[in-house]
């Protein structure tokens, strides 16, 4: 059975196919008792208006993207669920593309998104604290018509929109939680050191050593890829190579659960010999044993006010510049301890 067309619906009507359209659209004058009949029409026609000819008639697709670096993290796919619910309550479609951590994917994926000309596109990253490969192509979105925000990923003197948690003072607190505790010979699992993914985490994580005069030992900062598989490893290699540290600031949840196992797996208690704390607070981590201690990042906020800020840029059709900078809260439970090593 063929579906039903706007012609169908001004014939049952008995108005012309022009008028349907007013009422259906929504757009000029008719009589109350006209768009009665017309509604009435195709409510009993079933009639659904073709979104791609709304569409091409507003100039606007109402189709928006959003770009993750892997939706398989907790922290990600938090900040995507309620993305997307408020966006498609704003009845905007979204296609999702997640780059698996690739730059090169990730140009791809931007190439795609222009093709499917969306009207905006938010995407969510890690900051670098230098320039990303792909840099320029955000750039010129915008001279594209793309709305663009930028969530968890800074873009240097640039207009766009940037929304992001206030990670450096998070690894400060975590690591002088740590100091407090008496620890000194305190280790950094970070991710994707040579891309600077964990940019500010370890600019936190310095900045607390310093300020209790404790040197900061490079080779005490190991990249753990930011997987459970990748924490697991470099804290097995850690272990052998240097096995008098007490404590590890482990730049995400995910790697934490790796780090503990290989504690584990070495015969080390946690937290009487070594104290492990998180970063991100993601629902797994309280379930660990022991429960891990880490810095709760606000991952809903994120995404709720990516969601508003590119709603308000795509009716404003201007760019809206703007940098939101949630904090974030030191949560305490029973992996980290007092240190009982004499230092």
């Amino acid at each position: 059975m063929s579906r039903p067309t706007l012609a169908d619906v001004a014939r049952l009507a008995g108005v012309a196919i022009s008028t349907a359209s007013v009422v259906l659209n929504n757009k000029g004058r008719v009589s109350p008792a006209t768009r009665a009949q017309v509604q009435a029409a195709a409510q009993a026609l079933g009639y659904q208006p073709n979104a791609v000819a709304r569409r091409l008639a507003s100039r606007r697709t109402n189709i928006v993207a959003v770009v993750v670096p892997s939706l398989a993290n907790p922290f990600f796919a938090t900040i995507v669920h309620e993305l997307q619910g408020r966006l498609l309550d704003a009845g905007l479609d979204i296609i999702m593309y997640d780059t698996e951590d690739d730059v090169q994917l990730e140009a791809k994926h931007t190439e795609s998104l222009l093709r499917n000309r969306v009207d905006g596109v938010v995407f969510i990253g890690q900051h670098t604290g230098m320039e990303h490969p792909n840099d320029q192509i955000l750039r010129e979105l915008p001279e594209q018509g793309v709305k663009l925000v930028l969530v968890e990923r800074e873009l240097s003197e640039s207009p766009i929109p940037q929304i992001y948690a206030d990670k450096e003072e998070g690894a400060r607190s975590a690591v002088r939680h740590l100091v407090s505790l008496g620890h000194r010979r305190i280790a950094m699992v970070g991710g994707f050191l040579s891309m600077g993914g964990s940019f500010l985490r370890r600019r936190g994580y310095e900045t607390a050593l310093q300020e209790a005069k404790i040197p900061v030992d490079s080779d005490l900062i190991v990249d753990g890829g930011f997987t459970p598989l990748g924490g697991y490893q470099v804290t097995r290699e850690l272990l052998l190579r240097r096995p008098g540290i007490t404590a590890l600031f482990v730049a995400n949840d995910l790697m934490s659960i790796g780090v503990l196992k290989a504690l584990q797996e070495s015969g080390k208690r946690v937290p009487e010999d070594v104290s492990v704390i998180g970063f991100d607070n993601i629902p797994e981590s309280r379930f660990l044993n022991p429960s891990l201690s880490t810095v709760d990042v606000p991952t809903r906020r994120l995404g709720q006010a990516a969601a508003e800020v590119l709603l308000s840029s795509l009716e404003d059709k201007t760019t809206n510049s703007r940098t939101i900078v949630f904090p974030v809260e030191l949560i305490i439970r029973d992996s980290t301890g007092p240190c009982n090593v004499n230092i």
